[in-house]
């Protein structure tokens, strides 16, 4: 019944706007070019970005993505005068995926991890992983990615990122 309702209402409104000719436009078409989208409202006054990313997706794609956004980040704070400060760490199966021979993911999307992971540390990005997960899942250190840094405990790494004013990111 409400169904029924509903379109009656949609069918009213879409023909008293043909009739009065208001233009129907979707969301994409009211959307300014990509050009022309920036974030200076936020950014003014600002002239450091400190982020710290807690990541703990256990998905490989879903890590790759956002990798990629992390990446185009820094590009577009670096390239809107401001000195990023980021730091990634990896918690809980996480950690699994930025080691070498994990069984989470295939040789192909290891060797994309592994390159994205050592583009962003040629950025300066500080790669976390957590010892502990290291140690509940068996990780061998020597098969962490290369730029990979294992710390003691990722909460701890994130309770002091945020106490020194890093903004919190979560990735799960």
């Amino acid at each position: 019944m409400k169904c029924t309702s509903c379109r009656r209402v949609l069918i009213a409104v879409l023909s008293l706007a043909i009739a009065l000719q208001i233009p129907v436009s979707s969301p994409a078409q009211d959307t300014p070019p990509l050009h022309s989208i920036d974030n200076q409202q936020a950014l003014t006054g600002v002239t450091t970005a400190n982020v710290v990313f807690d990541i703990s997706t256990p998905d490989p794609q879903v890590l790759s993505q956002f990798l990629s956004v992390i990446d185009t980040t820094w590009n577009q704070l670096h390239a809107s005068g401001l000195t990023p400060h980021m730091v990634l760490t990896f918690r809980g199966r996480a950690a699994s995926l930025v080691t070498h021979g994990s069984e989470w993911h295939t040789a192909e999307t290891e060797e994309r991890l592994a390159q994205q992971l050592v583009d962003l540390q040629r950025k300066g990005l500080r790669l976390d992983i957590c010892a502990i997960a290291a140690k509940l899942q068996e990780i061998d250190p020597q098969d962490l990615m290369a730029g990979t840094q294992l710390v003691a405990n990722t909460f701890i790494s994130l309770i002091g990122y945020q106490s020194k004013g890093y903004a919190l990111i979560r990735i799960n």
